[in-house]
């Protein structure tokens, strides 16, 4: 593996059954939301709550203070562990307001355009499903994220009082201290 991320791998990563389930679950719920401000004005406030969330995600995971103390080597994993990250919340962040704009779109040629207005609510419900699927990992990124922060606390605590990191987990006490340890027995 050549230690960068390939965003087109990540977007042609999508697993063909939640795209599937996806796209039928999209294709009979239009009916229910064709013509339906109600359900319109749900689907568009969800989405731009997850938007908001996703993009302060994005500046969460991305706090270096989350870099571990250690080597250049160890920041190195970190980085590359944090450039994946990115790149999935960017995916998510997009398709979010992908979704959005559809939505505004579908909403715009209603009464103009009725069939190509059908196709955009299909479009936007499969795109907008399938974003959920992937969202409902969020809550388990913000609990890791959260316990690498104590995780550094403690570990630069112990440093403080001359206290040895913690042997169970490696080098670091974290994840991260299990990965730089397999990556330095490797070289």
């Amino acid at each position: 593996m050549s230690g960068k991320f390939s965003f087109s791998k990540l977007v042609l990563g999508l697993t063909r059954p939640k795209a599937v389930t996806s796209g039928v679950v999209a294709y009979y719920l239009q009916p229910l939301i064709h013509g339906n401000n109600t359900a319109l004005n749900m689907l568009f406030t969800a989405f731009s709550v997850l938007a908001y969330l996703i993009a302060i995600l994005i500046v969460v995971v991305g706090d270096p203070f989350l870099i571990p103390p250690g080597s250049w080597r160890v920041a190195e994993v970190y980085r590359e562990r944090l450039n994946r990250r990115w790149a999935r919340h960017q995916v998510l962040f997009l398709s979010y307001l992908v979704t959005l704009g559809l939505i505004f779109i579908s909403v715009l040629v209603l009464k103009a355009a009725p069939t190509q207005s059908i196709w955009l609510e299909r479009i936007y419900l499969f795109l907008g499903i399938l974003a959920f699927s992937y969202s409902l990992s969020i809550p388990s990124v913000l609990i890791a994220t959260q316990r690498e922060r104590i995780d550094s606390v403690i570990e630069s605590r112990r440093r403080q009082e001359g206290i040895s990191p913690r042997t169970d987990l490696g080098e670091g006490g974290t994840w991260l201290g299990r990965f730089s340890t397999l990556v330095s027995a490797r070289q």
